[in-house]
C-alpha cells in the first residue's frame, strides 16, 4: 500500500511540473507540414504526458468556439481580438512567363467537375 501511495505522489509531482493534457492546433497545408509539423513532434516528444493533434487545411478556420487551442497563419488576422506573434517570415514570389503563346484555352476534354463551373 506504501508503495503505491509513493507512485502516486511522483506521479502527482510529474505532472506538476510538465505539461499535461490536449492541446489542438490547426494550420495551413504546406506551412504546417514544412515548419509547424516538425517542431510540434519534437515538443510532444519532449512532453510525453502532452497530446498535441494537429490538423492542416487548405481553409483558415475561425479559432473562436471552433475547439482549436490555438491556430498558425499566414497573412493578417481577419479578427482583431486575436493576438498574432511572428513566427517565421513566409516570403512568396510570383512567376510567369514573359509571354504568353496565344488566348486561354479551355480544354478539349475537362474532367467531369470542370464541367459545371468552367464558362464557356
Amino acid at each position: 500500500m506504501l508503495g503505491r501511495i509513493d507512485d502516486l505522489e511522483d506521479e502527482i509531482g510529474r505532472r506538476r511540473s510538465g505539461l499535461h493534457g490536449r492541446i489542438a492546433v490547426h494550420s495551413s497545408m504546406g506551412f504546417g507540414r514544412a515548419h509547424v509539423a516538425p517542431l510540434l513532434g519534437t515538443f510532444e516528444a519532449a512532453n510525453p504526458d502532452l497530446r498535441i493533434d494537429l490538423e492542416l487545411s487548405h481553409l483558415p478556420v475561425a479559432v473562436g468556439g471552433s475547439g482549436y487551442d490555438f491556430a498558425v497563419r499566414v497573412g493578417p488576422l481577419p479578427d482583431s481580438r486575436l493576438h498574432a506573434r511572428v513566427l517565421h517570415r513566409n516570403r512568396r514570389v510570383v512567376c510567369a512567363a514573359p509571354v504568353v503563346p496565344g488566348p486561354p484555352r479551355r480544354p478539349a476534354h475537362p474532367p467531369p467537375t470542370w464541367a459545371d463551373t468552367t464558362a464557356s
